[in-house]
């Protein structure tokens, strides 16, 4: 998934084997791991404010990527 929020871009990799990878693009340290769905959805943040909270805020949202990665 991709989509802006106040001028910054942001992206979630979800992998095959349920982990969900939140970030800021480009802010490696940014970076946010959720062990499921369920988990990514109660929890994801920036600066403290919950993804679920701000979600009508967002522009360009696209699509959920999966990732066959299965170590990570």
């Amino acid at each position: 998934m991709e989509f802006t929020y106040k001028e910054k871009e942001y992206g979630a990799f979800y992998f095959t084997n349920g982990l969900i990878e939140f970030f800021q693009d480009r802010i490696p340290e940014s970076t946010q791991d959720y062990k499921s769905t369920e988990d990514f959805e109660s929890n994801a943040h920036i600066n403290g404010i919950l993804l679920k909270d701000m979600w009508y805020d967002v522009k360009g949202a696209q699509f959920m990527q999966c990732r066959s990665r299965e170590d990570k």
